[in-house]
């Protein structure tokens, strides 16, 4: 399986990648929607990881 992960967490996302790796997937890792869209423009994934955060308005 082709898996993205998307995190601004350098470290987080390693570990992720490397636990996803260890069970036979390929990954990719990104530390930003901008650079996650520009990929996906020419690879096809199966999955994906997302590191979504709300901001908050105080």
């Amino acid at each position: 399986m082709e898996i993205m992960i998307v995190d601004d967490e350098p470290q987080v996302a390693e570990v992720l990648a490397t636990s996803l790796k260890r069970q036979g997937h390929s990954t990719t890792v990104v530390h930003s929607g901008r650079e996650a869209l520009d990929r996906l423009k020419s690879v096809a994934f199966d999955a994906m990881f997302l590191d979504v955060s709300r901001r908050s308005k105080t």
